[in-house]
């Protein structure tokens, strides 16, 4: 069994070792004036060791608007149409979707992180489709230790920035 899980370990270190690229085209995100933040899928094992879906709504959202980004509250959202069929609000999301598997009978997490702006928009063969696409994204993935899940955050923070910088970019002050 020990080996089956060193030879796990291994793997995860070739295959998942932390990974971000940078936006080629901050240009999508110009003339964006503000978003809201969506947290999701945060599994239960992930949540108990440590590693939150409101510690991560919250942190993404400060780094937002210490940078200077509108973050619409609940207020704004609630006053927002609810498009027909997307049955989320209008404004465009900085979408956050944490995934993690938990290797069975040992302390060890693989992740994947996604980070991506949804935003409605509107088919240009068809100008009365609209439809909830993602106009700007980056993925990462990682592997650590219960006792090194902060590296999941690290990986939130470096995606966070990315878009920061790719947002600063496209709207300078």
């Amino acid at each position: 069994m020990q080996a089956k899980i060193l030879l796990l370990a291994g793997l995860l270190l070739v295959l998942m070792a932390p990974e971000a690229h940078p936006s080629k085209d901050s240009d999508l995100l110009k003339g964006l004036t503000g978003l809201w933040v969506l947290v999701e899928r945060v599994k239960p094992d992930l949540e108990r060791d440590g590693v939150t879906k409101a510690q991560l709504t919250t942190r993404v959202q400060i780094k937002l608007r210490q940078a200077g980004i509108k973050v619409l509250d609940v207020d704004e959202l609630e006053k927002m149409p609810i498009k027909e069929g997307l049955k989320i609000a209008s404004a465009p999301a900085l979408y956050l979707d944490v995934d993690s598997i938990k290797i069975k009978d040992s302390p060890l997490y693989a992740y994947s992180l996604s980070l991506e702006v949804l935003e409605t928009v509107i088919l240009k063969r068809d100008k009365k489709i609209e439809v909830l696409a993602g106009t700007w994204k980056q993925k990462a993935m990682g592997y650590c230790g219960v006792e090194r899940l902060r590296s999941v955050y690290d990986g939130v923070d470096d995606m966070v920035n990315m878009f920061i910088n790719d947002y600063l970019a496209a709207n300078p002050k």
